[in-house]
């Protein structure tokens, strides 16, 4: 077979040598010459047309391979993305009108991602398998979601990291042919190097896929591109242009039919035979410059299709020929379209790139029509195993705890039926590690327009730290708001100018309800006595931020005075500044420590007191015992009695004071036994009548039913004595004194009237005068020692700090009533005995003279007075007397086996051996030797229970003569039946 130039110009130059042959040979063979002339005319149509329509398909081609090869080593590759690779592959099908679905995977296989959804993603495989079988570039049938199937082209790149996959619309490449004009039979076909047609216009859904070299379509010959003859799939004779495109396995072949060329030809030659021998010279001269003309323009337009095939931004000549210009103008549309494209993938790319790098959320987007769900690898890490691989959120609900679980799957129903759009919910949830986690879970609803849900995506965030730190907040908040509204200090906050904005009941209880709070708002001043130490307080604490423990007086809404302690500290809200105030009620505790301060002045005079305590007794022992002994022996004149008796006297006001001393330091030895006051008070009774004088009218108001007291009967004479003088000093120009007894239960709400007190039953004995009273000024003072408004000499100021002590060791409060000119009257309240019967003093018997007294008395005394008058008092009596200085002279004499002795009278505290030794040592010695213990030490009376032992009795200094031979008497008669005394 004859071969012809391939390029557009020989082709044309060829044509131009045929005036040569002769005009006479053209009109006698001028039908074949016609023929061969349209046969070759129609050939290099077919020719140029194939080259044309190739170059456009091998360009369909490379930009397919550029995104296989741009998939092959994407970083979603490398970063294993599901969910971002499936995302992009998406966004640029849907860019890419020539791509039909895109697919990525990793060389090892273990990573992959592709466009397939739907049923089809079950032809995956099957697709693979036919495109490894075909190989690429050749065309696959694939079934659509619709049901129906559609032709493509696999495009495969093998990268480093990676496999790229791009199928080709088989239909966008039959629009690129169909876009190219043709006449009646004349047919583009793109297929395979095997015959398999890939395009084909027209009737593209006839002829994709099969075979045209089975069809009787001729095999073309060898070379880049040519023209031959040949039948064509439908069995019509064509003459076929073809060009095989570079680079690919495709091979474009452009036919038409040869019947219709020998038709024209023969009709075309008789027709203008004779033209063409005219025109023909004129005609070769045009087509000889109009080839130059296309050739220059297909160069242009292939060298730029070249070019931007390597570059992007780079656009094809636009010129030449319409049909060429047009062309050019298609191939830049196509490139600007694909260099938008990638723009935007690269842009939409790194944006959801940033968002998930960004993001700790777990991420879910499911097709509830398909049951298809795409998930992150955050959500696929948190869900773990199995449930990695879910295909709805409902298979990992099977982790939300009842009832949440329940609740959470009835509200997600509800979502994608009722119509609405967003879904949200918080529930429990185990992770994969079985730790317990609070999930907020957020989507939204996709629907069709018949308002069905095809789409639903959502976001899964891990709340739990926040929730936790939301309830401990709450927690806390409600522990403050306990503690405020529970708390026994007032709790308020005001604004700077004092207008109360909260409180707690506490402040309420301290000032009392206010009277009407909507008519009249709280204002802190308002609880001030002073209201500018609001201000100032307000000022202080703006400028150091906190004031702690600063005293103030306030008025309760009944007007009492009270003391508060304030700590205030401020705040900014909102640009305002607020003052928080936590106010103490501190009257008590002021009262109790002005009591404490008392106390300690009194028990400093009692150390004092109780220094001194013991050699004042024994000289007191001494006074009172000679002058009543005097008295006891013999009758003087009326001045030697008188002189005696107030010897007498003074030594048993000596005692008293002694005793008012030793109250300070509580070392007197107290008695305490269920009294009667009113047996205290008739005691006391006659000798008042002589003490105050005959301006002083005593009054008694006893009581009848009076429950016993606890206490000691001397003491609470004593306290009596004191109250009843204080009233007469009271009232220098006369008056009465009155006296009551009575009995008081203290109530619950009357404890706040009688501080110090508890609830319970109490005896009650007041002592009142008619005199000028108290002076406000000086009333906290009255129960201090020593303190006195009276005249020096007139009285010591140990009268009521007297009384105070013993009341307040007794359990009891002292209580003072008193008014300037309306006298004044001091209430004592002394517990009740429990169930106790009151002890009525033995009386005293009266001195005896001479008593006979028989046996051997030991005295052992350091003291010589002491000892003297002992001696003289038991000698006197009778009785046969020793005396020591020494306790180591004693135990000689009783070591002595021939010694007899029948009792021994010991001083306590003695240098060098004191009495409760030296008495140890002589019952080794003497057994039941009976004892009688003696001190004026008030210690030693305290301890008296400890230090005694059988046969042993104790009687404190100072003591007169006849309680010191009734000591000695019952001791005697008592061990006289037990073989009492020794020799």
């Amino acid at each position: 077979m004859m071969r012809f130039p391939s390029s557009i110009r020989g082709r044309l130059l060829l044509l131009g040598l045929v005036p040569l042959v002769g005009g006479g040979a053209l009109v006698a063979v001028q039908v074949g010459v016609e023929s061969r002339e349209r046969l070759a005319q129609t050939r290099e149509d077919v020719q140029a047309r194939a080259l044309a329509v190739g170059s456009l398909a091998g360009e369909v081609l490379q930009g397919t391979e550029e995104v296989a090869r741009l998939l092959s080593g994407h970083r979603y590759l490398l970063d294993r993305n599901a969910e971002g690779c499936a995302r992009l592959l998406r966004d640029m099908v849907a860019v890419l009108a020539h791509v039909a679905e895109l697919e990525v995977q990793s060389r090892d296989g273990s990573f992959g991602c592709s466009t397939w959804d739907g049923p089809g993603a079950a032809r995956v495989p099957f697709v693979r398998e036919e495109a490894r079988q075909s190989g690429a570039g050749l065309p696959v049938q694939i079934p659509t979601p619709e049901g129906d199937a559609k032709w493509v082209v696999p495009v495969e790149h093998v990268g480093e990291e990676g496999v790229g996959r791009a199928y080709l619309r088989t239909l966008h490449l039959t629009g690129l042919l169909a876009s190219v004009a043709t006449g009646e039979g004349e047919v583009l076909s793109l297929a395979d190097t095997t015959g398999v047609a890939i395009a084909r216009s027209p009737e593209q859904e006839l002829w994709v896929g099969r075979d045209l070299l089975a069809t009787g379509v001729p095999v073309p010959p060898e070379g880049a591109a040519g023209v031959f003859e040949g039948l064509g799939a439908d069995g019509r004779e064509r003459i076929w242009g073809f060009v095989r495109i570079e680079g690919s396995p495709w091979l474009l072949l452009a036919g038409s039919p040869s019947d219709a060329v020998a038709a024209a030809g023969r009709a075309a030659a008789v027709r203008g035979a004779l033209l063409a021998v005219l025109l023909f010279g004129l005609f070769g001269a045009v087509l000889l410059g109009g080839s130059r003309f296309l050739q220059r323009a297909m160069t242009r337009l292939e060298a730029g299709a070249s070019e931007a095939r390597r570059r992007r931004g780079v656009r094809v000549p636009e010129e030449g020929p319409e049909e060429v210009a047009a062309l050019g103008r298609a191939l830049n549309r196509t490139l600007e379209a694909r260099d938008q494209a990638e723009q935007e993938l690269a842009e939409a790319l790194e944006r959801h790139e940033l968002v998930l790098q960004a993001s700790r959320d777990m991420f879910w987007d499911w097709n509830p029509v398909d049951e298809v769900l795409v998930t992150n690898e955050a959500l696929r890490h948190f869900l773990g195993g199995q449930l990695a691989g879910a295909r709805s959120p409902f298979q990992w609900f099977v982790r939300i705890p009842e009832p949440d679980r329940t609740r959470v799957r009835k509200s997600l129903d509800e979502a994608l039926e009722r119509g609405g759009s967003i879904w949200v919910e918080e529930y429990p949830m185990a992770d994969a590690e079985g730790g317990k986690v609070r999930i907020l879970d957020r989507g939204y609803v996709v629907r069709n327009e018949e308002g069905e849900p095809v789409r639903m995506v959502g976001v899964m965030s891990d709340v739990t730290e926040a929730r936790r730190r939301s309830d401990e907040v709450r927690r806390t908040k409600d522990r403050y708001e306990s503690i405020v509204r529970n708390a026994p200090f007032a709790v308020f906050l005001c604004t700077e100018s004092g207008e109360v904005i909260e409180r707690n009941p506490a402040l309420d209880k301290m000032l009392g309800p206010p009277v009407d709070e909507v008519a009249i708002p709280l204002r802190a001043p308002d609880f001030f006595v002073n209201p500018t130490q609001f201000q100032k307080l307000c000022r202080e604490a703006r400028e150091r931020g906190v004031i702690i423990g600063r005293e103030a007086r306030w008025k309760k809404s009944d007007g009492t005075e009270i003391f508060v302690r304030l700590t205030l500290s401020t705040f900014d809200e909102g640009g305002d500044l607020r003052l928080e105030v936590l106010a103490e009620d501190v009257t008590d505790r002021r009262r109790m420590g002005e009591q404490v301060r008392h106390s300690q002045k009194m028990e400093a005079v009692g150390r004092l007191a109780g220094g001194v305590a013991h050699d004042f007794n024994n000289l007191l022992t001494v006074i009172s015992g000679e002058s009543r002994v005097l008295l006891n022996l013999a009758t003087f004149d009326e001045d030697t009695t008188e002189s005696l008796e107030a010897i007498l006297e003074a030594g048993e006001r000596g005692t008293m004071l002694t005793q008012q001393l030793l109250a300070f330091s509580r070392r007197q030895v107290a008695n305490l036994d269920p009294v009667d006051l009113n047996l205290v008070v008739t005691r006391v009774d006659r000798m008042l009548s002589r003490l105050i004088g005959e301006n002083i009218t005593l009054v008694l108001e006893l009581a009848e039913g009076l429950p016993a007291v606890v206490g000691d009967q001397g003491e609470l004479e004593q306290v009596v004595m004191n109250l009843a003088l204080n009233a007469r000093d009271a009232m220098p120009r006369g008056g009465r004194i009155h006296i009551r007894t009575g009995r008081r239960t203290i109530t619950d709400r009357e404890l706040e009237l009688h501080p110090g007190l508890e609830a319970g039953t109490y005896g009650t004995l007041s002592v009142g005068d008619e005199g000028a009273g108290i002076d406000p000024a000086i009333v906290s003072r009255i129960f201090e020692p020593f303190f006195t408004t009276k005249a020096v000499g007139k009285g010591t100021g140990l009268g009521l700090s007297i009384v105070y002590g013993i009341v307040s060791r007794l359990g009891g409060v002292t209580e003072v009533e008193t008014a300037p000119g309306e006298g004044t009257t001091l209430h004592l309240f002394l517990p009740a005995a429990a169930g106790g019967v009151a002890v009525r003093p033995r009386p005293q018997e009266s001195p005896s003279r001479g008593r006979g007294g028989v046996g051997r008395i030991v005295v052992v005394e350091d003291e010589a007075g002491v000892r003297r008058m002992a001696l003289r008092i038991l000698e006197r009596a009778g009785y046969e007397v020793e005396s020591f200085e020494h306790p180591s002279d004693a135990l000689e004499r009783f070591s002595d086996p021939a010694f007899r002795a029948d009792l021994l009278l010991t001083d306590v505290r003695m240098p060098g051996m004191n009495g409760n030794e030296l008495v140890d040592r002589v019952r080794k010695l003497r057994a039941s030797l009976p004892v009688i213990y003696m001190s004026g030490y008030p210690e030693e009376a305290a301890i008296a229970d400890r230090i005694l032992a059988a046969d042993a009795d104790f009687i404190p200094k100072p003591f007169n003569p006849d309680v010191l031979l009734d000591a000695i008497r019952h001791m005697l008669n008592a061990t006289a039946g037990t073989g009492g005394g020794t020799t």
